[in-house]
């Protein structure tokens, strides 16, 4: 599968909509990296380009956190997630917001890992059976057929063996893949769940803490300038 999204009707402003995703997908346990904009600004179409975090950045990050893009960015290899909001046409307190993994860069590494597991478990299988037979034919079989006879016989049931242990390692690994996709997809529904859920906690609570900023210097301007702060640049 090339590409993992999932979208969310949240019934707020999309000025609002997109503060939450600043406040909530550059922290703890999501902590995301803002890389760029494209398109334009994001309440005019534009898209947010977040980087995932990487494996020596999850060091540091609680152990209960760990697992957060597991699925994502450890098994499915994605680097990044795109986020877009689109405005209700019947709403202008609401929008639409898409979630968005790119999977192509994990294609690759999850095809070698597949043929290697069950390449793996096809040679086991067919040299433990054949080993298996081929020591009874040595020992039982040469009076009747003679041992190079037996050890042909032999060869047939590893081969069978062997193919079904490949047949069913390449069953577990596509169950285990699609397994993995849905983990990936939950991830993103958590990430989304977590933005709406700011939003109520503000209407009920008032103002949320702000961001906790991972990013110095120019970049940390912009994700201010684009999801904190924002001034008069797209619309509600």
């Amino acid at each position: 599968q090339q590409s993992l999204s999932v979208s969310r009707v949240i019934r707020a402003s999309p000025r609002r909509v997109l503060a939450a995703i600043g406040q909530v997908m550059q922290q703890d346990p999501f902590a995301l990296t803002l890389r760029e904009t494209v398109g334009g600004h994001p309440l005019d179409g534009g898209v947010l380009v977040f980087d995932l975090p990487a494996a020596q950045t999850m060091v540091g990050i609680q152990q209960r956190d760990i697992s957060t893009w597991m699925g994502t960015r450890f098994q499915l290899e994605a680097r990044q997630i795109e986020v877009t909001l689109r405005p209700l046409t019947d709403s202008p307190d609401g929008c639409e917001v898409t979630a968005y993994a790119d999977l192509r860069p994990g294609i690759a590494p999850n095809v070698k890992t597949g043929v290697g597991i069950a390449g793996f478990l096809a040679a086991t299988g067919a040299g433990l059976s054949g080993a298996a037979a081929a020591g009874a034919a040595a020992g039982g079989g040469a009076a009747s057929i003679g041992l190079m006879g037996g050890l042909t016989a032999a060869a047939f049931p590893a081969i069978v063996i062997g193919a079904g242990a490949g047949a069913l390692s390449v069953g577990w690994y596509r169950w285990l893949y699609r397994s993995t996709l849905g983990k990936a997809a939950r991830e993103l529904e958590r990430a989304l769940n977590a933005v709406e859920g700011s939003l109520r906690s503000q209407d009920v609570f008032g103002a949320v803490p702000p961001a906790r900023r991972r990013v110095a210097g120019t970049a940390d301007d912009v994700t201010t300038l684009l999801l904190g702060g924002i001034g008069d640049a797209g619309s509600d």
